[in-house]
């Protein structure tokens, strides 16, 4: 799935969104404070799990802003999205979580 510009951009606020809500920003200190030091290859993609756990243990504070992303990746709507399978949203979610320029886009947009 190749995520355009315009909707990168309509999904931006949403992301925020979820930051905000959950303190992602709170999350990350703990994160980088807890794994300082450590030798591992991999941190990117295990901070990218824990960031997933973290969202997930919170999804109810931010459901609306998920589905919400993932219909404008879907180009469908929120109540398609909600009716949906849950693999169908997670496997869209994930690919939106591993489109390398996605991420990069909303890390630089979001400094």
């Amino acid at each position: 799935m190749v995520i355009g510009t315009e909707k990168a951009l309509d999904m931006l606020p949403y992301a925020v969104e979820i930051i905000d809500k959950i303190d992602v920003t709170t999350w990350k200190k703990k994160f980088l404070k807890e794994n300082k030091g450590k030798d591992n290859p991999d941190m990117t993609h295990e901070a990218g799990i824990e960031l997933i756990k973290h969202i997930i243990k919170n999804i109810g504070k931010v459901k609306k802003e998920v589905f919400e992303i993932v219909a404008i990746a879907q180009e469908s709507n929120i109540d398609e999205v909600k009716k949906q399978s849950i693999v169908i949203t997670i496997n869209t979610f994930k690919s939106i979580y591993q489109d390398k320029e996605l991420v990069d886009f909303f890390t630089e947009a979001l400094k």
